[in-house]
């Protein structure tokens, strides 16, 4: 029996005598969701596989972070020192440049593109979404990205309908969170669903207060 399928084998054998772990729905959406943790760290914590952890996400609705996307993480410094020592020096020439181009002409564009929504990008914002507004939400915002609270000046719509310009669905981003939340949108949408029921729930308190 080759190696691979052995191991394979054992380890199903010697999960058979494990008890069935059931994580909690609340206690995992707040790991993953709100802590943003791995599902390998998680896995840790509850002394489960990642897989089990990634089938119960599935069960709960909660959509997944792609595997081996650094959301909000940091290379080490040794990594940045390595990565900077395999590419020191050299030199790319136009003949790999060219090649490197050709390959990817036509691949990443249009309805080949992973992001691809049909072309709504196209579509014109409407005359509502201005500086004036902009500029309101940002100050808001304080002018810091409301992810990972660095500087920021694009104003993102979180439901992705550029027609609701409301201000409840507008928040302030830096330029490289605004490019990573256009990407599975499935995730940011549910990570965005509940960011709106906290502020709708903190701006009613507000209110509140406001009226006593």
């Amino acid at each position: 029996m080759p190696k691979g399928v052995y191991t394979r084998t054992e380890n199903i054998r010697r999960n058979l005598g494990r008890p069935k772990i059931d994580l909690d729905a609340s206690w995992l959406r707040r790991r993953y969701v709100d802590l943003r943790k791995t599902s390998t760290e998680i896995a840790a914590e509850a002394g489960c596989s990642p897989c089990t952890v990634r089938n119960r996400l599935r069960e709960i609705g909660v959509p997944l972070r792609n595997r081996g996307m650094m959301v909000g993480g940091k290379h080490s410094e040794e990594t940045k020192r390595k990565i900077g020592d395999a590419h020191r020096g050299r030199i790319w020439g136009e003949g790999f440049r060219r090649k490197i181009s050709e390959s990817r002409m036509g691949r990443f564009t249009g309805p080949d593109n992973s992001n691809w929504r049909g072309g709504k990008s196209f579509e014109p914002y409407p005359i509502e979404f201005n500086a004036v507004l902009k500029r309101s939400i940002r100050e808001r915002d304080n002018h810091t990205c409301q992810l990972c609270r660095a500087p920021g000046r694009c104003v993102h719509h979180l439901d992705y309908d550029k027609s609701n310009c409301d201000s409840m669905n507008l928040i302030t981003l830096c330029r490289r969170c605004h490019s990573k939340v256009n990407g599975n949108r499935d995730y940011w949408s549910y990570h965005f669903g509940i960011y709106q029921e906290i502020r709708s729930e903190i701006r009613k308190v507000q209110l509140e207060v406001a009226n006593v």
